[in-house]
């Protein structure tokens, strides 16, 4: 049997074991999100959906490392790393800990990332700095950040039924294919890591999505976005604003909407932990938008992004790049002032809508 058939024969079982885990856990758990002012739903949900992400993903890993005789030396430190965020999630869950606390958890997996593994921005400091110290320290503290804003920017579109699973699979399986065609060799096997993680995704994401029977929780955000934010850092190893980009690009919905919030908070003296119903989900619903569809809508422009990811790693000559990424910053800023996300008391472009008038 070759690899390639194996891997399937692989993905299809992590895929069935997922959605059955996902039932069974359904079924037993007591934990439920219960309805507030900022969130959605209306009626209490059974949560920490996670757990059944994290332990099933790390089996399929084992699963794949014993079934092809593999030598993963980034699996250990991984799953060292995403132990803190986990726990923090499940303790979220359950207590709704201060966004200090929360902190911390993502903090310190971050930090073990960076001494552990290969998944840090350094080799694009290290021909902008004389000093290796202060590349090493300017990379330290860029892979922490990046690791810590996007883990959170996951966990902030988290506030409809299978949106920031259904936008982390889409993400995974773009930076999946840049990855597998565009980048060396050695990343290869962690491609696979990745497969796995989104064939985990896929059997949850149909108890999830509208109407959910079961909610990822801060348990399945906080390692969904951990995980995605550490295996974006496979493209940023070599210098050159494409490297950076890509992953930018892959995951610039979450991004755009965390971006638009700490903007939008700060602009009126809040606090950027303060939450609000200001949201790029909430946008769409208060645009009249159905639920179903806010979801699918968020979907497609997560696929936008994606397509520009591809079509930035497909392209060869600098002008075509810029035009790439130049119609993307277009195109972001559009969807911004369209969706009025900062809050202004007119959006700059799109004055005339109605419906921004009547969502102040």
């Amino acid at each position: 049997m070759s690899f390639q058939m194996g891997f399937t024969l692989v993905f299809l079982t992590v895929l069935i074991f997922s959605y059955l885990g996902t039932g069974w856990w359904w079924r037993y758990i007591k934990a439920k999100d219960k309805p507030s002012e900022r969130k959605v739903h209306q009626t209490p949900i059974v949560t920490m959906g996670g757990v059944v992400i994290f332990v099933f993903y790390w089996l399929a890993v084992i699963f794949l490392t014993v079934t092809f005789r593999l030598v993963i030396r980034e699996q250990l430190p991984l799953f060292i790393a995403s132990l803190p965020v986990f726990i923090t999630g499940v303790y979220d869950d359950a207590y709704e800990i201060s966004p200090i606390y929360k902190s911390v958890g993502i903090l310190i997996g971050a930090t073990i990332i960076y001494f552990t593994t290969e998944f840090r921005i350094y080799s694009v400091f290290v021909e902008w700095f004389d000093n290796p110290l202060l590349a090493e320290l300017v990379g330290y503290g860029t892979t922490v950040v990046w690791i810590y804003f996007v883990t959170n920017a996951f966990n902030l579109i988290d506030g409809l039924d299978g949106l920031s699973t259904g936008v982390s699979i889409i993400a995974l399986a773009t930076l999946s294919f840049v990855s597998y065609f565009f980048s060396p060799i050695s990343v290869f096997i962690l491609t696979m890591m990745v497969l796995l993680l989104i064939a985990t995704l896929l059997g949850f994401l149909p108890h999830n999505y509208h109407p959910a029977r079961l909610f990822i929780g801060d348990t399945g955000a906080l390692f969904m976005g951990f995980m995605t934010s550490v295996f974006c850092l496979m493209g940023i190893q070599r210098p050159g604003y494409v490297s950076v980009a890509i992953p930018i690009i892959i995951i610039g919905l979450p991004l755009t909407d965390a971006i638009c919030a700490i903007i939008r908070r700060l602009l009126k003296g809040q606090s950027i932990t303060k939450a609000d119903r200001l949201h790029m989900h909430h946008k769409f619903l208060k645009k009249g938008t159905t639920h179903s569809r806010t979801v699918l809508t968020m979907y497609g422009i997560a696929m936008c992004f994606a397509g520009a990811a591809i079509l930035l790693s497909l392209v060869e000559t600098k002008i075509d790049r810029q035009i790439i990424l130049g119609l993307s910053v277009i195109g972001e800023f559009l969807l911004i002032d369209y969706l009025n996300l900062l809050d202004l008391k007119k959006p700059l472009i799109f004055r005339n809508h109605k419906w921004h008038d009547e969502d102040r």
